[in-house]
């Protein structure tokens, strides 16, 4: 059995630069990942609990007023989850969470905003000619070095049509928990 994937909730926006609402995003998420709408398989076959462990621990206690202590909760969360031999997968939450948690080799953050809109919809910052979720996912794929942790950020829920955002995220959560999986087992 491969690592644990440590699950960690950042439910803040306060650095979002145009529309908040990002600090909404993991209900959204959480309610997609876990639907009787879609499984929990990766492409790689890997599956969510079966194959690959990842434990949910929740959203950290976060102030969003205060950047300073929100990072240090945040750097702590991180430590706290390498220190027990896991991987941290962080929701956010605006992009700014990524500054504290930069631990290693690799560390990835998907910002939500980068795919195109026809794909995630329900971003504060749409990128028409962005990424295709099929782009962000072969990315994802080609990756060899041991991943560290990461991140998935952006996510409006009051920009989101059916929640096809969040379904995306959802599934971004399955293929980078699949891929820590997979290069820990090869690395």
């Amino acid at each position: 059995m491969g690592p644990v994937i440590h699950l960690i909730g950042l439910l803040t926006d306060q650095n979002s630069s145009f529309a908040r609402g990002a600090a909404l995003a993991l209900p959204a998420i959480r309610a997609a990942l876990w639907s009787d709408r879609g499984n929990l398989s990766a492409q790689s076959g890997l599956e969510i609990g079966t194959d690959v462990m990842l434990k949910d621990l929740g959203d950290l206690p976060l102030s969003d007023d205060d950047c300073a202590a929100d990072d240090a909760l945040i750097l702590r969360a991180v430590t706290e989850s390498v220190e027990a031999d896991a991987f941290p997968l962080l929701l956010g939450g605006d992009h700014a969470v990524t500054h504290p948690i930069l631990d290693g080799p690799l560390y990835i953050s998907v910002d939500l905003d980068g795919i195109d809109p026809s794909e995630a919809p329900g971003v504060a910052h749409p990128e028409p000619g962005g990424l295709t979720v099929r782009e962000v996912l072969s990315i994802i794929a080609k990756q060899r070095a041991r991943i560290v942790g990461a991140d998935i950020v952006e996510l409006n829920p009051a920009r989101d049509v059916n929640d096809i955002t969040a379904i995306v995220a959802a599934k971004l959560v399955r293929e980078i928990a699949a891929q820590m999986h997979q290069n820990y087992d090869h690395i």
